[in-house]
């Protein structure tokens, strides 16, 4: 806002990919940045681009986590808009899901978070 001064702190770094046949280990903390949907609630959020995708061939991706209830959402790189989001089905700790078909000229992010405020824990991700 225009007027205001004093000390603050900028922060960038690069979204890690994600590759289709590739799983990754993550973990949710304090120090990750929050999910902007869940506001004002504190839902930490890991985000993935996803790279290596055919258009028109289906994708699966899975997060699984034994220490947090976690959700999996698939995101508009350009946009920011959820195209799709899942819950584990059963609620309670185990994994969740999404199998969508790449089109033509878009990118996308996969957003890791918790269904729970301040949870947090190590994950696995993949891209099948």
């Amino acid at each position: 806002a225009a007027g205001l001064t004093g000390g603050y702190t900028i922060r960038a770094s690069a979204t890690p990919q994600l590759t289709g046949g590739q799983s990754r280990n993550g973990s949710l903390s304090n120090t990750d940045g929050l999910h902007p949907g869940a506001a004002p609630a504190l839902h930490y959020a890991d985000d993935y681009v996803l790279t290596g995708l055919t258009p028109g061939v289906s994708r699966t991706v899975i997060v699984s986590s034994t220490a947090f209830d976690n959700t999996l959402e698939l995101i508009d790189a350009f946009t920011g808009s959820t195209l799709d989001e899942d819950d584990d089905p059963y609620e309670t700790l185990g994994d969740s899901y999404l199998t969508f078909t790449p089109a033509a000229g878009r990118a996308y992010l996969i957003r890791v978070s918790s269904y729970h405020e301040k949870d947090a824990g190590a994950y696995t991700v993949k891209a099948l």
